[in-house]
């Protein structure tokens, strides 16, 4: 995520033949020399049998990553052979990994690379072909994808093509095999999820087993927007720490992340010896899907209240400290007791002590920071049986779309109502007087941190922005309020 520029500097001279990397190469790099060496002799490419020593620049930082092979291997050719040619190269950077046989192929990471190289003024770019779909998605850059060390002649002039790029015209609303339309009746609870949805409010939605929790969980992707450009980029770039293979029609989706209950902190936020993203930057611009909640390690859920605090997780290690992003939306589902049968029509078995250990796994700190917590009751059987009573999830979009709209103009840059900074609240959440009268009413019966008086305030302010109302009135209030029940489900 986090990429420095390296320059390569190869000395060819007289002495005992040997070819050696300094500047601190990791174990990969310093076997660039065995693989360029046989993929030279298999293509009969004639190899300097000289003293080579290749330094890596800035040499107090460690390098790793079997991209260097290609400049490596061209440093050399340079030095060797065209040398007059090196200051013509100089805002053209090479990228690749060299197999045996002399091919080049795609390599990891690719993308962020190139991002930081072109703010470093580089603006031309060799790379393996299998890369160039992801490299094209970056703007203004000339590109040249090759498949082999044989496609690199420089008694020719380099031939470069400009990248295609991407702009919201030829983004999609990309499909997905769920919808809501598959959640018969239930309009009250889709009309939740609709203001966790438009605001970006992290919901944890509560109820028996078989209600329907993860079946509506599963769905919120749905109605979420189409990503954006920075959106799609800033993803491709985790993807592409990750994985060499490439699909734009995986990226354009957005990310939903279903960890298991099992997951260790180190899953879960990133990190290990070589910094790795974990679970929550994995679902950056998307959904972090946590089912059955309060079923996960305590100090994994701890591990949560940064990153959805912050949008972003910094690991910091003995050599090396990295920021990744975790922009996502939280949503959870929990049974209300052990047995699940709280607040249901079937009786509950749980003692008040197994309650209260069951609910306390989800600390104070860590529930004041979800922001809507609804209970899920049984539909009658009346609505259960009109399968015509279930709206899809483009018409819960479209009712919704005008108040996303409204959340782009307020602010001048991609937010939502559910990021708002304290200063954001006093100036977007204005209460008329009746509302301010009930508000002021309930904070001293509740006794509210605050956090969660802004919490109701940024739902209020998403409430009535779907209902197309400037000032928040106490029917917002008052039903931003009832989103957050935790502690009083089956009261």
């Amino acid at each position: 995520m986090e990429v420095q520029k390296i320059y390569i500097e190869t000395y060819i001279g007289k002495g005992i033949p040997n070819f050696k990397i300094v500047g601190l190469p990791d174990k990969i790099v310093n076997e660039s020399r065995e693989r360029i060496i046989s993929a030279c002799r298999m293509l009969k490419i004639q190899f300097p049998y000289k003293k080579i020593v290749v330094n890596l620049v800035p040499a107090d930082l460690r390098k790793d990553g079997s991209h260097l092979d290609l400049p490596i291997f061209v440093s050399i050719l340079l030095s060797e052979s065209f040398s007059g040619l090196y200051s013509s190269l100089l805002d053209t950077a090479f990228i690749g990994e060299i197999n045996l046989n002399g091919s080049v192929v795609n390599v990891k990471g690719i993308l962020p690379l190139i991002i930081k190289l072109k703010e470093e003024g580089i603006n031309k770019f060799v790379i393996p072909l299998l890369n160039m779909e992801e490299a094209n998605l970056i703007e203004n850059v000339l590109l040249l994808g090759i498949s082999s060390i044989l496609e690199i002649d420089f008694t020719k002039e380099l031939i470069f093509e400009k990248s295609v790029g991407m702009n919201n015209k030829n983004i999609v609303k990309c499909m997905y095999d769920y919808d809501f339309k598959d959640v018969l009746s239930q309009e009250a609870l889709k009309r939740v999820v609709q203001i966790a949805a438009c605001g970006r409010h992290n919901i944890l939605l509560l109820g028996e087993p078989g209600i329907g929790k993860t079946m509506v969980a599963k769905r919120v992707v749905t109605i979420l927007p189409k990503m954006n450009y920075d959106e799609i980029i800033s993803n491709a770039k985790i993807f592409s720490l990750l994985d060499s293979k490439f699909s734009l029609e995986t990226i354009a989706k957005r990310p939903v992340r279903m960890p298991h209950s099992s997951v260790t902190k180190l899953s879960m936020i990133g990190g290990g010896k070589k910094i790795v993203p974990g679970e929550i930057t994995l679902a950056n611009n998307g959904i972090l899907l946590l089912d059955e909640i309060l079923e996960y390690k305590k100090e994994v859920l701890e591990s949560l209240r940064i990153p959805i605090e912050d949008k972003c997780i910094s690991l910091s290690r003995l050599a090396s400290k990295i920021t990744f992003l975790s922009d996502f939306l939280l949503v959870a589902t929990s049974n209300p007791c052990p047995c699940g049968h709280l607040g249901s029509d079937n009786e509950c078995t749980c003692s008040e002590r197994e309650i209260k250990k069951y609910k306390s796994k989800l600390s104070g700190p860590m529930l004041d920071r979800i922001d809507i917590q609804y209970m899920i009751y049984k539909s009658s059987r009346e609505s259960f049986n009109n399968k015509n009573y279930s709206k899809s999830s483009n018409e819960l979009y479209s009712e919704i779309s005008k108040a996303l709209l409204i959340q782009q103009n307020r602010f001048s840059r991609k937010k939502y109502n559910g990021n708002m900074t304290s200063k954001e609240v006093e100036e977007y959440c204005v209460l008329n007087e009746n509302a301010k009268i009930m508000f002021d009413k309930y904070i001293k019966f509740a006794k509210c941190s605050f956090r969660s008086i802004n919490k109701i305030l940024k739902i209020s302010r998403t409430i009535a922005d779907i209902d197309g109302e400037e000032l928040i009135n106490e029917l917002h209030i008052s039903e931003a309020i009832s989103l957050r029940n935790f502690d009083g489900v089956g009261g």
